[in-house]
């Protein structure tokens, strides 16, 4: 007869924690892509606006965490705020209105010609 010995109740341990630690990575990786997935094809950047401003909390701007970004562009006010009226409508058409995250943005006021992004996914 052939005896085999269990492993080391340390082996099995360092086993289970580092499983746990991987299943765990894993979620959270997933869910910064399906964030930043969702906030992408939401929230779309201005065109030819220069990011003056970024702040993120977690690994990338846009993706899971809080996202605060301020945009620059050479254009007036009420163009900008046409542009967004225009994507608005374009994602109620979609039915898109809603997703993961949740979105804002707007005209800074007081400031011209900038655009001021946030976004929350996650958390």
């Amino acid at each position: 007869m052939i005896f085999h010995r269990p492993p080391p109740l340390w082996r099995t341990l360092l086993a289970l924690a580092l499983s746990g630690f991987l299943i765990i990575a894993l979620f959270v990786l997933l869910m910064d892509h399906f964030c930043y997935s969702d906030i992408t094809s939401r929230q779309m950047m201005y065109p030819d606006a220069e990011i003056v401003y970024a702040d993120y909390d977690l690994f990338r701007p846009r993706g899971m965490g809080y996202t605060t970004l301020v945009l620059q562009t050479d254009d007036d006010e009420e163009t900008l705020k046409q542009w967004m009226r225009e994507r608005n409508l374009e994602l109620l058409r979609a039915e898109r209105y809603r997703g993961l995250a949740a979105i804002t943005w707007g005209v800074h006021p007081g400031q011209e010609g900038r655009l001021v992004y946030a976004s929350s996914c996650g958390v």
